[in-house]
């Protein structure tokens, strides 16, 4: 037998291997009563027909409130960890909206910007990003859209459907017909690959002059992620976690993820030679979520516009992989924190002072210590005796230099990635393919 045939039965077998034993755990533990894992019945509105975005906003906002007062909001309960109010959290939550400045000609948008955040998430992880992109573009129209099965309960993912995901695509893209002449689209982690989805499908388009692609969802680490939509037959949640983020799900269903496979398989396989609009990616070197060859791959392969480029935040020690094409770079590691040791999938999008997320934030995350109390108090609530770094670089121990790791949720080079961005955006900015990344630093400060 061939090595390579030797190779694909050991994976086989290890993920029948897989299957069986993560259906004998479910079957073992008993079914979950928590309310939060069932249906709301007031899931994230999916317009039907073409609705006044204010309208969009507002029933959504209405959604998420009322299943936060039945579901978290209850008497004598603080369900999330930070102490935020139920205004606090509906708004942290909800889709959002940056008109162009009272200053703007006729109070008129020419360029607008549209975020879609990633699975699992809210908008309130492109929120930041759209504000300081509302700063340095004060007359664009800046909307952040909330993607089907999000921002209520984790139960809601498990009717998540991927032609859901498309239509909140159309309609976020069509509501800015007319008002606009062009038209950024900003995707993060799984919002990367709905917005490639759209171009796929739109391929006579000519509104969406860019995109911008954060971490992009191409297809996740797990080398078993193809067994999820059997997985999901039989075993609803690859993670039943507290759920005490004010912004994000901790638990994963099952079915999401497998929705997720199909739908990243789908995009990759549908688009064509070339990508015929600029294209902006930038990856975490450390990365556990999701598969930045993959993503590497497809930028070298489908991004042919000159003014298109890659970057990777390599952390200290360097990235986990070398570019594959010219205008991919890894940027140098030079964070001046001694406890910031890499980036990570949830990092990029905000930065260090954020105070959900940042240095200082409310919600550092240390699931990984959860089967520990002693270690995740200690994670949660002792900095000293942590260091930011993805998870990929614990020791045996579960240490990093002696350190309990909590997961990197800020960007120490947020400007950074913000100017450069801008600099993509603004299309007198734009730079010739062979600048190198610390040259494209120069010239845009």
């Amino acid at each position: 037998m061939s090595k390579e045939k030797m190779f694909k039965k050991k994976i086989l077998l290890s993920a029948v291997a897989f299957l069986v034993s993560a259906t004998a755990v479910f079957l073992l533990i008993p079914t979950e009563s928590a309310p939060r894992f069932g249906s709301s019945g007031n899931a994230a509105l999916v317009p039907q027909s073409q609705i006044p975005f204010a309208d969009y906003l507002a029933e959504n906002r209405r959604r998420i409130g009322q299943v936060l007062k039945d579901f978290n909001f209850l008497p004598g309960q603080e369900p999330f960890r930070g102490d935020y109010s139920l205004e606090e959290v509906v708004a942290m939550r909800a889709p959002y909206e940056f008109s162009p400045a009272a200053s703007c000609p006729n109070a008129a948008a020419s360029h607008g910007i549209l975020l879609i955040h990633g699975l699992s998430d809210s908008p309130y992880l492109t929120r930041q990003v759209a504000q300081e992109l509302t700063l340095n573009f004060p007359c664009a129209l800046v909307r952040g859209l909330l993607v089907p099965g999000h921002g209520t309960i984790p139960g809601d993912m498990r009717a998540v459907n991927r032609q859901d995901w498309r239509r909140i695509a159309d309609y976020g893209v069509d509501s800015f017909a007319g008002q606009v002449e062009t038209l950024t689209l900003v995707g993060y982690s799984n919002g990367s690959a709905i917005a490639l989805d759209y171009l796929n499908r739109h391929p006579e388009q000519s509104l969406v002059s860019g995109l911008v692609l954060v971490v992009p969802g191409l297809g996740t680490a797990s080398q078993f992620s193809w067994l999820t939509p059997w997985l999901s037959l039989v075993y609803p949640w690859l993670s039943r976690l507290p759920d005490t983020d004010a912004v994000k799900y901790e638990s994963m269903a099952t079915h999401a993820v497998a929705e997720f496979y199909h739908f990243t398989n789908e995009v990759i396989s549908k688009t064509g030679p070339a990508i015929d609009v600029p294209l902006l990616i930038f990856l975490s070197g450390d990365e556990s979520t999701v598969d930045n060859n993959r993503s590497m791959a497809y930028f070298c392969e489908h991004a042919q516009s000159d003014q298109s480029r890659l970057y990777v935040f390599a952390g200290d020690g360097g990235s986990v992989f070398s570019p594959l094409c010219e205008r991919a770079r890894v940027l140098d590691f030079d964070v001046d924190d001694p406890r910031f040791i890499s980036f990570s999938h949830v990092a990029l999008m905000l930065p260090p002072d954020d105070p959900h997320y940042g240095r200082e934030g409310k919600y550092p995350i240390c699931t990984q210590y959860l089967s520990n109390s002693e270690r995740y108090n200690n994670c949660m609530f002792n900095a000293a005796d942590t260091v930011y770094a993805d998870a990929t670089r614990a020791d045996e121990d579960g240490l990093l230099r002696g350190k309990l790791i909590r997961r990197p949720t800020f960007n120490p080079k947020f400007e950074q990635m913000l100017e450069i961005m801008s600099c993509f955006i603004a299309a007198e900015c734009r730079l010739p393919a062979a600048v190198n990344a610390l040259e494209m630093f120069r010239v845009i400060r």
